[in-house]
């Protein structure tokens, strides 16, 4: 049986056991937040913050960049910032990266952080900086009202942000990740549609391209015949577009840009009828009348009547 001063004896151990072990765990440092923020380019130097939370301790710090596809830039040598004295502290990192070979690209950015023995603390999730570039869409003739879409697939079925408009002087700009090809699809009311690509390379870019406007052509027969077939040509006489056939109003129509054409219209039992017409923005109109094959019966009295 164990004594009263026994008893109170180990009732005293064990309570300055839990005032220790509680004691312990409010002392406990919180574990350390390490992060890269503000990532950016300025110039040509590349400018971001080491985020750290929770050190109190002098500590070291050796900042690693390497491109995208996992090849070195270059390692930084440690370097000393100090001993922290608050809780939250953040180091802003700037470096020239002209002097790594490039003004601009596709860098990876990570930091560890040691402490005076050299003791990794962490280290940073990495953070991934992609430059951008301006694309300027230029129309050639300087047309305005240009809607272009940008997408990031051959099909166009991935559109990128939204329409593009071109101004006054046929311009038009977006600002694009590097690296990367791009496809774009141009609309105007009375033009054809164009659509073409293009690769950013490390610069900005300006991509010219030609809207071609196009004319409502229609072309009436004179006497509303139906099923006429028209045929078109260019100057060296060689058919262009499928044969266009008139409606019941003897009208057939087709959307053709700036040029001169050639025409021949036939129809069985009529003379075909043949002419030609030139474009110059606006619609037009091709008037031709069909005329019926004339049979000339002649009859031979071969009995002298």
């Amino acid at each position: 049986m164990i004594k009263k001063p026994a008893r109170i004896a180990i009732a005293l151990v064990l309570a300055l056991g839990l005032i220790f072990s509680s004691a312990s765990v409010a002392l406990a440092k919180p574990q350390p937040i390490l992060e890269i923020v503000n990532l950016h380019l300025d110039g040509t130097s590349l400018h971001f913050q080491l985020h750290l939370v929770n050190l109190h301790q002098a500590y070291y710090y050796e900042v690693n960049i390497k491109h995208n596809d996992g090849s070195p830039v270059t390692d930084f040598a440690f370097s000393a910032i100090g001993k922290l004295t608050k809780a939250d502290i953040s180091a802003e990192i700037i470096r020239d990266i002209s002097s790594f070979g490039g003004v601009c690209g596709h860098y990876d950015v990570t930091a560890q952080v040691f402490n005076r023995k050299r003791v990794s603390l962490g280290s940073t999730p990495v953070a991934t900086y992609t430059c951008y570039f301006t694309v300027t869409f230029h129309e050639t003739s300087g047309l305005s009202d240009v809607i272009i879409q940008v997408f990031s697939d051959s099909e166009l079925q991935s559109p990128i942000d939204g329409l593009l408009t071109t101004d006054v002087a046929g311009n038009a700009s977006i600002g694009l990740p590097d690296g990367a090809t791009y496809y774009y699809a141009a609309s105007r009311t009375g033009y054809y549609e164009v659509s073409d690509n293009f690769t950013l390379a490390g610069a900005n870019l300006t991509e010219n391209f030609t809207m071609t406007p196009f004319n409502t052509v229609t072309f009436v027969e004179a006497n509303e015949l139906e099923g006429v077939s028209i045929q078109l040509y260019n100057d060296l006489q060689q058919a262009i577009f499928d044969p266009l056939t008139t409606n019941s109003s003897g009208e057939a129509s087709i959307k053709l840009p700036n040029d001169t054409y050639y025409y021949t219209a036939n129809m069985t039992n009529y003379l075909d009828s043949s002419g030609n017409f030139t474009l110059s923005d606006a619609p037009f109109t091709v008037n031709f009348e069909m005329v019926s094959l004339a049979y000339t019966v002649t009859f031979n009295n071969t009995n002298g009547l």
